[in-house]
């Protein structure tokens, strides 16, 4: 097996069989602003679920102590909630990941949301509702959401 290089950062551009320096302050940057970027995702889920009524919590500090990488982002009720929240979200992959965490009895879910360029805000300052390619769109199996219908229908009729 051929030896690697050291790469200067400057002539690094992701070639295969060099390895990028260990001591780069952009890449430590860029794994800062994903990580955070997703707290974000996985907060807004939380919140949202809160404003509902459901009860909700974030799984990924669980993860993050070394218990399971598989587990979802977010927990709420039966759901295992897998947040993505990027530039252009693939939901196939994001549901894949949510069927890989999916615990027994529970239903996957990838929730995945386009970023903002920019935080739109109106003239008092608040935040602005954002536009319909920025919402939350929540994908999971057809067999789950007629599942979840049939529960409520019947809970519906018992009312």
């Amino acid at each position: 097996m051929p030896k690697k290089r050291k790469a200067d950062p400057k002539e690094y551009d992701g070639w295969i069989g060099i390895e990028p320096p260990k001591d780069n302050p952009e890449a430590r940057k860029r794994g800062k602003k994903a990580s955070r970027k997703g707290k974000t995702g996985e907060r807004e889920i939380v919140n949202l679920c809160k404003k509902y009524g459901i009860d909700a919590r974030r799984l990924a500090p669980i993860q993050a102590a070394g218990s399971s990488t598989d587990a979802p982002d977010v927990e709420a009720g039966t759901l295992d909630i897998e947040s993505k929240l990027q530039a252009q979200p693939n939901i196939r992959a994001a549901y894949k990941q949510a069927c890989a965490g999916r615990r027994p009895g529970q239903y996957a879910v990838a929730a995945t949301r386009k970023t903002r360029t920019e935080m739109k805000r109106d003239d008092k300052g608040r935040t602005t509702p954002p536009e319909p390619d920025e919402i939350w769109l929540a994908t999971l199996g057809l067999e789950d959401l007629l599942d979840i219908y049939r529960d409520a229908m019947r809970w519906r009729e018992r009312a």
